[in-house]
């Protein structure tokens, strides 16, 4: 369920998202890091959708120190 809104980002389901970064997490990893809001992500009726850039965002603000 890919979703590219206009001039926006591409949003993914979560496992299009593992899909995309196959092999640098699992899925347990995804879902606590969803929980614990530590990647960034909207919620709609219970379904997750998650920017394709948000792991590298993720890392880039732990490098950062933010």
């Amino acid at each position: 369920m890919t979703i590219q809104t206009s001039g926006g980002p591409e949003w993914l389901s979560p496992t299009e998202f593992l899909a995309l970064h196959e092999g640098k997490f699992g899925r347990n990893s995804l879902y606590n890091w969803l929980a614990e809001k530590k990647i960034p992500h909207v919620s709609i009726n219970r379904k997750f959708l998650i920017p394709a850039d948000a792991f590298d965002r993720m890392l880039s603000e732990q490098k950062n120190g933010s």
